[in-house]
């Protein structure tokens, strides 16, 4: 791994994500990296693959966003130093004004320090709201 614990590996990216950080992708993302959302509701891809297609994706979606917080983030390493599980909530308000919070369930599997697998399961229902 980076040296980094998967706790810290897992908060930094909760990090870049929460401010937008799209240029520090390549410090905790892998080329290759998968990322699922299960969960989300028609409009929002449930899926995409590779750090270039995930960043824009991911970028796309945080454009209507204006501030974004994660609360309540609760690591859960596992018998594999590259695996860990995790809780959160969220709070944001959108660039239209509407507030946005949900909560978290989250798998991430790293690979040489890097974020390989990601997936995010959320409640659709305060997302459909927010973003319709």
């Amino acid at each position: 791994m980076s040296g980094q614990t998967i706790e810290q590996l897992t908060r930094r990216w909760f990090e870049i994500l929460a401010n937008k950080e799209f240029d520090a992708w390549h410090e905790v993302v892998a080329t290759d990296v998968q990322m699922r959302f299960p969960f989300a509701p028609p409009g929002i891809p449930t899926q995409c693959q590779g750090m270039a297609d995930c960043r824009e994706m991911v970028r796309a979606f945080f454009a209507g966003i204006e501030r974004f917080t994660w609360h309540d983030v609760q690591v859960f390493p596992t018998g594999d130093p590259q695996l860990a599980f995790a809780t959160a909530k969220s709070q944001a308000q959108l660039v239209g004004g509407k507030a946005y919070a949900n909560e978290y369930c989250l798998m991430l599997r790293f690979r040489d320090g890097k974020l390989s697998d990601y997936r995010e399961y959320f409640n659709p229902v305060p997302a459909i709201a927010a973003f319709s």
